[in-house]
């Protein structure tokens, strides 16, 4: 018995990390959400290379913090693309909100949104792959999940999930969901929607510190000519 519990220390002990090498082992690089109150939440932005989710219900700010993390990967100079499965991507918003066009690559995938994400990301060269499922729930098994989050990592390209409600579960590294959109309008010759206060709560980031039990996520302000984050 303690021959067997011997070799086994010895196995256990060659795969273990001192934690000395830990304390050395270099942090995940973070990408800009191009909205700064979120980048301080979520520790400097978006995690590079790892399979991150956005969620939210209509109108919650979603598709605002989409355009305003495209628009900082472009202005990084990355390589970025658009998967649009619900046909709901308006080139007019995204452009008023800093991306630019010329340098995003738009992809009208239908329900085929995963497979064409996983074939961008096996390309190479891409710094940010979003698939933006609308107000659809995308439907797909863990291994589908797991091996985009692989292919993000083996790729260095971060996967962004932008829908209604969480569905990688933990295949994701970061999830970030949007809460109680409040709008605010003018009256201008009828009324104009000028901003809206959003709440936004971490509910995943993995390798960081859980967030206070109390935390009730960020506000924001999201106006038509872009993202302000307040």
């Amino acid at each position: 018995m303690g021959l067997a519990l011997g070799r086994l220390d010895g196995a256990l002990a060659a795969h273990l990390i001192p934690a000395s090498r830990l304390e050395h082992e270099p942090r995940r690089a973070r990408l800009s959400t191009g909205l700064p109150s979120l980048d301080a939440r979520l520790a400097g932005g978006w995690p590079a290379a790892a399979l991150v989710e956005l969620c939210g219900r209509r109108s919650a700010g979603r598709t605002s913090v989409l355009h305003a993390t495209l628009a900082a990967a472009i202005a990084r100079e990355q390589t970025v693309a658009l998967v649009d499965t619900a046909g709901a991507f308006d080139p007019r918003s995204a452009e008023a909100a800093g991306v630019v066009l010329s340098r995003l690559l738009w992809i009208r995938a239908g329900r085929l949104g995963l497979q064409a994400a996983d074939l961008l990301i096996a390309a190479g060269g891409f710094g940010v792959v979003a698939i933006d499922f609308g107000e659809q729930a995308p439907r797909a098994p863990t291994a589908a999940w797991l091996r985009l989050r692989h292919a993000a990592e083996r790729q260095g390209t971060m996967a962004l999930v932008v829908a209604l409600a969480r569905s990688a579960g933990a295949a994701a590294t970061t999830a970030v969901v949007l809460h109680g959109a409040r709008p605010h309008f003018v009256v201008v010759g009828g009324p104009l929607l000028t901003s809206l206060d959003t709440r936004i709560s971490v509910e995943r980031e993995r390798g960081s510190a859980p967030a206070p039990a109390n935390d009730q996520g960020l506000s924001f302000t999201v106006r038509p000519s872009g993202p302000q984050a307040q």
